[in-house]
């Protein structure tokens, strides 16, 4: 929820174009994917609703296994982006622990996927 809200806040998702005089060649993938992200609002809104929904979902029995599924999904993209952008490895560490977190509440709520699967 945290990252979520980060990125409505403007503490994410907000970078600055690469100097112009420089190749794009020359620029690292992390910071070309950095400013891609934060060329649209729209966009950072969509991904913070992503996280930050799922998160609400989780704290209740009622809808845990709803938002651990959505919750899976985004962490998945999350683990992706940070293996192919060359994210620090300290974030990379953290979105694999979130990763397997979600792995683990699914796991508990496994009777239920077992009757969504059938």
């Amino acid at each position: 929820m945290l990252y979520g809200t980060a990125k409505l806040t403007g503490f994410q998702f907000v970078y600055h174009a690469p100097p112009p005089d420089k190749l794009l060649q020359d620029v690292r993938p992390l910071s070309i994917m950095w400013y891609f992200f934060s060329l649209k609002k729209g966009y950072a809104v969509l991904v913070a609703l992503a996280e930050i929904i799922p998160a609400i979902l989780i704290l209740f029995k009622r809808t845990r296994f709803l938002g651990n599924v959505l919750y899976l999904v985004t962490v998945t993209n999350i683990v992706a982006i940070n293996i192919f952008f060359v994210i620090t490895p300290w974030t990379l560490a953290i979105s694999i622990t979130l990763f397997i977190n979600a792995l683990v509440i699914l796991f508990s709520e496994r009777q239920k996927l077992k009757v969504l699967l059938s």
